[in-house]
């Protein structure tokens, strides 16, 4: 190999080395969070929980890009806002909620990624007896 080939070879790696640093390789795809750590009231309580969701790649794979799924144990979303963006790759959304069961229960929401597989996070709920109920 010649010099400049050599050369070359060093440029190619070192640009390659500089891009992988800045692409990263571990980054996730979304970060959930909820407007509560967790959750314990009497049973029948309704109320609204805030979810706000960040992207942190800007070329979303999934096939719509807000499309993300809630479920729950011992509590029922009975409605819902649109996706707001409130800032760059930065989006919320409120739930209403009722809690529909006695005892400890979650509300997840979660998606499935192109590149990072699936992600969830998970809210604690804890739905003690009304009066009358025990």
């Amino acid at each position: 190999m010649t010099v400049k080939g050599i050369r070359v070879a060093v440029l190619v790696i070192l640009v390659l080395g500089v891009v992988t640093v800045f692409t990263g390789t571990d980054a996730r795809a979304c970060e959930f969070c909820f407007s509560y750590e967790e959750i314990e009231a009497p049973l029948g309580t309704e109320g609204e929980i805030g979810v706000r969701v960040v992207k942190t790649h800007n070329r979303c794979t999934m096939e719509s890009p807000l499309d993300y799924d809630f479920d729950g144990e011992n509590i029922t979303i009975t409605g819902e806002t649109e996706w707001e963006q409130v800032d760059t790759n930065v989006f919320e959304k409120w739930l209403l909620v009722s809690l529909s069961s006695p005892g400890d229960g979650f509300l997840r929401v979660s998606c499935t990624c192109s590149k990072e597989g699936y992600q969830e996070a998970v809210l604690p709920i804890s739905v003690i007896p009304g009066k009358g109920d025990e």
